[in-house]
């Protein structure tokens, strides 16, 4: 009952910093969601290993037994159930390696949950370590970050709660309408995560919205930085955006960097990103508008994400360098003439 207690009070103080609504209090948010989850899947995990420790014995106590038509099938499947060492370290070490291990035939884990579970802890390590803060998506991130976690403890929390005697829990129970001893079909994590999830709302048609327009205000800014340069390049009549991000990943390329003078390397250069794969994500980012479930949403809005980010950093980092040299020139002829 304690560690339940711990993760509920951790929720209940995500709860009422999203529903603040500042962008400090929904990063806090975000931290504190994450961790939950991570918690979370740890009990989860260790109950996984005792299993598998109970395992690891039983395929040589097996083979002690007489020549069994079916002995290798026993085997076999006791082995299915046993983690090296080796794996658990990893498991026990990194975020994304409980991930993998709950979602493992989907038992524990759907893949749009886990998807959702990782892109969040991404978003947490920059926001924690580089100090890195997604504006623009963070209320809706925070929001289903709480979903999702609620959605965790009524997936892992099997035992439910364990009453440890001579300690009084009433007033636990009254909170969340627990009745000991009662069978309502229903789990106590259950329970408590339908009380949690009130006062958070999070439509899937807002969500939805929300990202859909992010996404394309993204794309908007983007090509901005490509007419950029092109506008100060000779670039193809009707291919400029086209050019301009061959040229900025030419030059950003560790392979080519400084061969611009060579003859025929830029020629020879094969792009990784086109305009004509940019107009393609865009008309896959109207597919968001279709799905029907909010974590399957937000796991689409991440693969189009990871495939835009590339992008942009190439293209910003060019377009950066482009208006410090043109700032720079307008220093020296403004120097030159005074």
């Amino acid at each position: 009952m304690e560690k339940l207690i711990l993760i509920v009070e951790q929720l209940e103080e995500c709860k009422r910093l999203i529903q603040n609504g500042a962008i400090p209090q929904l990063r806090m948010a975000i931290l504190l969601t994450d961790n939950a989850a991570e918690v979370l899947m740890h009990r989860a995990i260790e109950s996984q290993f005792d299993s598998s420790r109970m395992y690891e014995n039983l395929p040589q106590n097996v083979l002690q037994y007489p020549q069994d038509p079916k002995k290798d099938e026993f085997v076999t499947e006791f082995q299915r159930h046993i983690v090296p060492d080796s794996r658990k370290k990893k498991i026990r070490k990194f975020f994304d390696e409980k991930v993998v291990f709950l979602s493992e035939d989907r038992v524990l884990l759907e893949p749009s949950l886990a998807k959702v579970l990782s892109v969040v802890h991404r978003y947490r390590n920059e926001a924690y370590h580089q100090d890195k803060l997604r504006k623009a998506t963070i209320r809706p991130v925070a929001l289903l970050s709480f979903e999702a976690v609620c959605d965790l403890l009524t997936r892992l929390d099997s035992k439910g709660c364990a009453y440890e005697g001579g300690v009084d829990y009433s007033w636990f129970e009254s909170r969340y309408g627990l009745e000991r001893f009662q069978d309502s079909g229903e789990s106590d994590s259950q329970r408590i995560a339908e009380c949690l999830r009130q006062g958070i709302p999070l439509s899937l048609q807002d969500l939805r919205e929300d990202l859909f327009e992010h996404l394309q205000q993204r794309l908007e800014d983007l090509y901005s930085s490509l007419d950029f340069l092109s506008e100060h390049s000779r670039d193809p009549k009707g291919k400029v955006r086209d050019a301009a991000l061959k040229r900025a990943q030419f030059f950003a390329s560790e392979e080519y960097r400084g061969k611009w003078h060579i003859s025929g390397e830029y020629d020879r250069f094969s792009p990784r990103f086109t305009l004509k794969m940019l107009e393609k994500w865009q008309e896959e980012t109207h597919g968001i508008k279709q799905l029907t479930e909010k974590m399957v949403v937000f796991g689409e809005f991440a693969r189009l994400e990871e495939f835009l980010e590339p992008v942009e950093s190439i293209v910003y980092e060019a377009a950066a360098s482009l208006d410090h040299a043109i700032q720079m020139e307008i220093d020296r002829k403004r120097w030159r003439f005074q």
